[in-house]
């Protein structure tokens, strides 16, 4: 049977049949759409072929394909009769076209290769760290991922977040709101605000509860089941915070609800940010996350940094800090020590 499924299942077909039941039983909604997107890259580009048919040329065309300018969605196999799914999806930056689409970041093909890796090795052979793969294939095709270069993360001013702040107020820029009886404006600022002084993601902010928000203690309880690292956190809430969210305190279970899509949501940032006068990828969502890491490390210590950013790590809390606004300081007052025992030697030459 095994090896009739090896023959006969692609690996959308895998996925649905024996991955996700089997292996994603307890995985966030999140974790399942990312899979999915993955699938819908797959299908689109490999016509999804066999899984006994997969060896590591077909992932490295695959990569390819999505590293290569002006050729997203370029095939590499066979016509397929499925029905391609990337259409479906929702992205931020809207439907994307084959031909002016932009290659995919290294790092988010690096995660689709890690997404197909994954339902790869629990096709292949069992062995330590994979002690229940189902042992389908005889050997897991792997090919290298992409080269990481670790740059500055983007630069992200009190300024440019206020100018956003202002222009959630003005006339015909926001939609409508997405709380009964409460001013759109009220809503963005709010995620504004919480966002860059909490290091929460957009997601982690769209599915927090009131439930879990003591305002009169100026606290966020996060429960370790809703914690990508499941481990309960305690995040303080600023004086500022409570202030943006007692002006949207609802019935509703959610802090903030958003009934319509994440484009939508998306296209309503955009809108925003250019009546801000900021280019389209100049101010993202993900950029207030790294706003709060950068301006934490100035006053607190890295563990702090660490704690508010939901990171495991301090290496990944260091790949958020743009340190260098924090350098000038140091860097003069070093100097003008080297430039007190430099004069201390040329006074010593002239004594002479």
């Amino acid at each position: 049977m095994h090896q009739r499924l090896a023959v006969d299942l692609t690996l959308r077909e895998f996925f649905d049949r024996v991955y996700a039941p089997g292996f994603l039983v307890e995985a966030a909604a999140q974790t399942r759409h990312g899979y999915l997107e993955s699938l819908a890259h797959w299908q689109r580009i490999t016509c999804d072929p066999p899984l006994c048919q997969i060896d590591g040329q077909t992932l490295a065309a695959f990569k390819a394909a999505l590293r290569a300018p002006g050729q997203f969605g370029r095939r590499i196999g066979r016509p397929s009769p499925q029905r391609m799914l990337f259409e479906d999806l929702e992205s931020p930056d809207g439907p994307h076209d084959a031909a002016t689409a932009r290659p995919l970041a290294a790092a988010t093909v690096n995660k689709h290769l890690r997404h197909v890796g994954a339902m790869l090795n629990k096709a292949g052979p069992a062995g330590p760290g994979n002690r229940d793969a189902l042992g389908l294939l005889a050997a897991v095709p792997w090919t290298r991922p992409c080269r990481i270069y670790r740059r500055l993360p983007k630069q992200v001013t009190a300024a440019a977040i206020a100018s956003v702040y202002r222009a959630t107020g003005r006339p015909g820029v926001v939609g409508a709101s997405p709380i009964e009886g409460v001013p759109t404006r009220d809503w963005w600022r709010a995620f504004l605000v919480v966002a860059a002084t909490t290091g929460f993601r957009r997601g982690a902010l769209l599915s927090l509860r009131w439930s879990w928000v003591d305002l009169p203690a100026g606290q966020i309880r996060l429960p370790a089941e809703q914690d990508k690292c499941g481990a309960d956190r305690r995040k303080p809430l600023s004086r500022l915070a409570v202030r943006h969210l007692l002006k949207i305190r609802h019935r509703g279970p959610l802090v903030f609800p958003w009934p319509m899509t994440s484009r939508s949501w998306y296209r309503q940032w955009h809108r925003i940010c250019a009546a801000a006068g900021l280019g389209r990828r100049e101010l993202l969502p993900h950029d207030l996350k790294r706003f709060c890491a950068t301006e934490l490390s100035k006053i607190a210590s890295p563990w702090v940094v660490q704690r508010m950013c939901d990171h495991a790590s301090l290496a990944t809390s260091s790949y958020y800090v743009n340190p260098s606004d924090g350098l000038r300081e140091p860097v003069e007052r070093l100097a003008d020590r080297l430039a007190g025992a430099l004069e201390a030697v040329e006074e010593d030459r002239l004594a002479q």
